[in-house]
């Protein structure tokens, strides 16, 4: 019985600029194939796919104390108008919220429950104010998954470890010398965040792994 299998769809424009990433980083291990470097090319793609995704939605994203604060003010400002309009609301406009309300649910039911909601969200401005905490762009968080990915790429591929080296260049103008980043892992870390257009430091990321 013959077996079909489905062609691999061609790669992407992301995924090339990545494997020719791949392809730059010098000294790879005997035995590493063209084909290698493709399988990786792929996974690093499809990682980064994920990554982007998870660190998009609103839900998963640290924004800090200012943020936080003014999206409580916000939303308790918007319960407090609908608390005025609810108890302002004439005959007719009772008995429709009533009658769209599940069975078994009364009207004044319905509007403790949303008083209940109402308290909470005030509460919860009230103890925003409490917080001090700063944000975490989500570019940040993205890189930091993207710069693990690499790290077992380069190193599985090179058998080499992945970190950022560091040496001591002159100080332009100012005099004496300051610590500059440089390496084979961070020259293909820097290929990877411009092929996945992140915004973010490339050495960075580097030494905090």
């Amino acid at each position: 019985m013959n077996q079909h299998i489905r062609p691999r769809k061609p790669p992407s424009e992301t995924e090339e600029k990545i494997f020719a990433a791949i392809k730059s980083i010098p000294m790879l291990k005997d035995g590493v194939t063209e084909e290698h470097c493709r399988a990786w090319a792929n996974g690093l793609n499809g990682m980064a796919v994920m990554a982007h995704m998870n660190h998009q939605l609103p839900e998963t994203q640290r924004i800090g104390a200012r943020r936080t604060q003014a999206e409580l003010t916000k939303l308790s400002d918007c319960a407090e108008e609908i608390a005025k309009t609810i108890n302002g609301a004439h005959r007719e406009t009772n008995a429709l919220i009533e009658a769209a309300l599940p069975k078994g649910k009364s009207l004044s039911q319905y509007k403790r429950d949303m008083a209940d909601v109402f308290r909470v969200l005030h509460q919860a401005d009230v103890d925003a104010g409490e917080i001090t905490a700063k944000g975490v762009k989500p570019s940040d968080e993205f890189a930091a998954e993207v710069t693990r990915a690499a790290a077992d790429a380069f190193t599985s591929l090179t058998g080499r470890k992945a970190a950022a080296l560091t040496k001591q260049v002159p100080n332009d103008g100012a005099g004496g010398s300051k610590a500059q980043d440089y390496g084979p892992f961070l020259d293909f870390l820097n290929d990877l965040y411009a092929a996945l257009q992140i915004d973010a430091s490339a050495a960075y990321q580097a030494r905090k792994l």
